[in-house]
């Protein structure tokens, strides 16, 4: 019987028509899996219980799982225990009825105080990252397992569980929950909402949409290139015209000798009587000083063509240089 890892039924019962429930998890031992392990046991056999007909199979279905840990010592003296009372009678082996069998397994393997154990956990359980519907359902279970009745002090067990914000949208509800139920149902769909809103949010932000103000946003360190302006550069008014002509003029005036300036033969252009220190080359125009009220058109027209991050940066400039 050791090491099966199916379930040892009588012989003249058959698997064929046997109805497909999750056959119950090993049991190991271990004290806090007890409850489960004795609930998927009767399930197992409530849903197929025309297959298990006499106390010996289901004594034996049940013996099958627990193959582990304290759990398989524990039924290895349950089974010598049992020979050596058929030995001394002189009878066959008999493992008792399926009931004495759960009754001793529950008095050896329940923990030591499952109510103030559930109690603890209910204190400190929080909801952290969990989606609600399982926090709700761990919490109901904490309170079965407690054996508390739903009274005020299970309901502010279960708002302490809550998110701060979560719970402060359900006490300035007008009418906040009262009961435990309703404190389940109101959180439930409290947290749904909000998750609704915030799925909302992020498509419309995603759509090029704006929900949030821009009063307290943050100056974004991707600026873009600084813009920078000047004024056409003047040709020196003191420089020789030759820069004024076209190649082929030019070309034609060094094969005769000429002068760049007056074009007449014998003498070099900074040689030339007709030129000026302060003179500029042929049709040139000095370019004019811009008068007080040309200039602040100019200024204003600058920083109209600037960004925010500029203009800030140009006054802060001014004002250090005392402009």
């Amino acid at each position: 019987m050791e090491g099966d890892s199916a379930p040892v039924i009588s012989t003249t019962t058959t698997t064929e028509n046997k109805k497909k429930l999750k056959t119950p998890t090993p049991f190991s031992g271990k004290r806090d899996d007890l409850r489960k392990f004795l609930q998927e046991i009767k399930l197992y056999l409530l849903g197929n219980q025309q297959h298990y007909t006499t106390e010996q199979d289901k004594v034996l279905f049940v013996l099958s799982y627990m193959n582990e840990g304290d759990a398989n010592s524990w039924k290895e003296e349950f089974v010598e225990t049992a020979e050596q009372k058929a030995a001394q009678e002189k009878t066959n082996l008999n493992l008792g009825n399926y009931d004495d069998l759960i009754t001793e397994i529950t008095k050896d393997f329940s923990p030591y105080d499952a109510p103030k154990d559930a109690i603890f956990a209910m204190k400190e359980m929080q909801m952290g990252n969990t989606p609600i519907e399982e926090h709700v359902a761990k919490f109901k279970m904490l309170v079965t397992r407690s054996k508390l009745d739903k009274n005020d002090a299970v309901v502010e067990y279960f708002r302490e569980t809550l998110p701060i914000s979560l719970m402060k949208n359900i006490l300035n509800l007008p009418e906040p929950p009262t009961t435990l139920d309703k404190w389940y149902e109101t959180a439930i769909k409290s947290h749904n909402n909000y998750l609704r809103m915030r799925s909302a949010i992020a498509r419309t932000q995603n759509k090029g949409g704006n929900t949030t103000t821009n009063w307290n946003k943050p100056r974004t360190t991707n600026r873009e290139p600084r813009k920078f302006y000047f004024e056409p550069k003047q040709k020196d008014p003191n420089a020789m015209d030759i820069d004024w002509m076209n190649t082929e003029e030019r070309t034609a005036l060094m094969k005769k000798g000429a002068c760049f300036i007056c074009r007449m033969i014998g003498h070099l252009a900074r040689d030339c009587p007709k030129k000026k220190k302060k003179d500029g080359p042929p049709n040139y125009t000095p370019p004019q000083k811009m008068k007080g009220r040309e200039l602040t058109a100019h200024v204003r027209t600058l920083l109209a063509e600037m960004n925010d991050e500029d203009k800030e940066e140009f006054f802060d400039n001014a004002a250090k240089e005392g402009f």
